[in-house]
């Protein structure tokens, strides 16, 4: 092979590679290249992205459209631009989710069509909003979470289980033999007919006429008696309240004699030196009581005569008579001597005032002064 020949053959190959590599390239992704149009863009905002970064996918109804060009945080929540294939646009009647893709923290953003939405397309300035999906990884956690009291409570039935085993085991005994199986036997045997035994009794008891009228009639009184015993506690109900209310008011008056009662105490010693004295006092009043009281009866003495003897009674009544008819007496002179005292008090009044004319008067006699 010539230089020549060589030659070309390198320059084949440095021209094919890149060729085929483009090819390569079309054939593995699901992107459709057009040589007439760019890509479209879309922004998407969400409260959370997590997952979501640079070439993060971007599908719609499972369809691979786009890519992620940026995210960055913005006020309430992060803002996603995407680049999205022209020929298969975001629809603004889409639903936009953004969910895990595999359980290494990778995300998909997936659009989802409404056949009865509107069909227009999405434009540069318009923002779709998007919810995101729980993290599978945060939901196993809170799983673990929920389901390990749960585990923990099947632990503890199996130990409870268990437990219950080692009691009939123990019960029962460890040489469970046939002699002691027909025992067991034997006496459930005998439960069993003493049971049947008590309810043939009762239905003997219930299945007559006149019983079972007794029953229905003792279950339509149930309420009655039901609705009584409620009144029965309300009535006790407020009887225990009226006591409690009593006490509390004899309480306080206890209280109250209490204090009445602590000074009485303090000072018992003065007190009963005191009642003492007054009984004395009061002792030696009621024997000067019964001497008086003898003394009129004896007759002895002024009082025990004036009541004793009836001629110094009618003398003493004679006299306090006259003195009330003295009196009476008075009163009429005091009646009749009121208008002279009366005529010298203007007399004497016109003296002080007028000294002059008494004396004029008395130089030239007048007619008098009235």
């Amino acid at each position: 092979m010539d230089d020549r020949q060589l030659k070309l053959g390198v320059g084949a190959i440095a021209i094919a590679t890149p060729i085929v590599l483009f090819v390569l390239i079309g054939l593995n992704t699901p992107l459709s290249f057009t040589l007439g149009g760019g890509q479209r863009t879309v922004k998407i905002q969400a409260s959370r992205a997590p997952g979501v970064g640079r070439n993060t996918p971007v599908r719609r109804d499972g369809v691979l459209i786009g890519r992620v060009e940026s995210v960055k945080p913005v006020l309430g929540g992060v803002e996603i631009t995407a680049n999205v294939a022209p020929d298969n646009p975001v629809l603004v009647s889409d639903d936009a989710q953004i969910r895990p893709s595999s359980l290494f923290g990778d995300a998909i953003i997936e659009f989802t069509q409404d056949p009865a939405g509107d069909r227009t397309a999405v434009g540069p300035d318009m923002v779709i909003r998007a919810e995101s999906a729980p993290d599978p990884l945060a939901a196993l956690t809170e799983l673990q979470v929920e389901v390990a009291p749960a585990i923990q409570s099947l632990g503890r039935a199996g130990d409870s289980v268990s437990l219950l085993a080692e009691r009939i085991n123990n019960a029962l005994g460890d040489n469970l033999d046939g002699q002691r199986l027909g025992e067991l036997i034997l006496h459930l045997d005998q439960a069993a007919t003493s049971f049947t035994v008590t309810m043939d009794s009762i239905n003997s008891v219930i299945g007559e006429q006149g019983s079972q009228q007794q029953l229905r009639k003792a279950i339509a009184d149930f309420p009655e008696l039901v609705a009584n015993l409620r009144n029965a506690a309300s009535t006790a109900d407020q009887a225990f309240r009226s006591l409690d209310g009593a006490v509390i008011s004899a309480t306080a008056n206890l209280k109250n004699i209490e204090s009445l009662t602590e000074p009485l105490g303090q000072k018992g010693a003065e007190l009963v030196q005191l009642l003492t004295s007054s009984l004395e006092n009061l002792d030696l009043i009621l024997a000067d009581a019964r001497r008086f009281a003898a003394s009129l009866n004896n007759g002895q003495g002024s009082l025990g005569r004036i009541v004793n003897e009836r001629e110094l009674y009618d003398n003493l009544n004679t006299t306090v008579y006259n003195a009330n008819q003295t009196i009476i007496r008075i009163n009429e002179l005091a009646k009749q001597v009121r208008p002279i005292l009366t005529d010298v008090r203007v007399v004497t009044d016109k003296v002080a005032r007028e000294p002059g004319r008494i004396i004029s008067g008395a130089i030239k006699p007048g007619p008098g002064i009235k």
